[in-house]
C-alpha cells in the first residue's frame, strides 16, 4: 500500500508503552494483582448497592464500605511500588 501524505492521528512518535518520567514500570505480578484487586472491588461496590438498598444490618455497609477503602489503598500502593 502506498501513502502520498502523512498517516491520519499519526504524529510521529511512537507509543512503546514506556513510562513517564517519574515513573516506573509495574512488574507483571504487580499488573495481574491490580486487575484482581479491581475485580474484586467491582464486586465490592456491587455488594454495596445491594446492602445500601436492603439495609437489614449497618453494619454490613460499613463493613464492605471498610473492604473497599482497603482494595483502593493496596492498588494505590501498588501503583507507587
Amino acid at each position: 500500500m502506498h501513502c502520498d501524505g502523512p498517516v491520519s492521528g499519526y504524529d510521529g512518535h511512537l507509543d512503546l508503552n514506556l513510562p513517564k518520567e517519574g515513573q516506573t514500570r509495574l512488574d507483571t505480578k504487580a499488573k495481574k494483582r491490580i486487575e484482581v484487586l479491581r475485580k474484586r472491588q467491582d464486586q465490592l461496590q456491587l455488594r454495596l448497592q445491594g446492602a445500601k438498598a436492603q439495609m437489614d444490618d449497618p453494619d454490613e455497609v460499613a463493613g464492605i464500605e471498610k473492604e473497599i477503602a482497603a482494595v483502593k489503598a493496596e492498588i494505590e500502593k501498588l501503583k507507587n511500588s
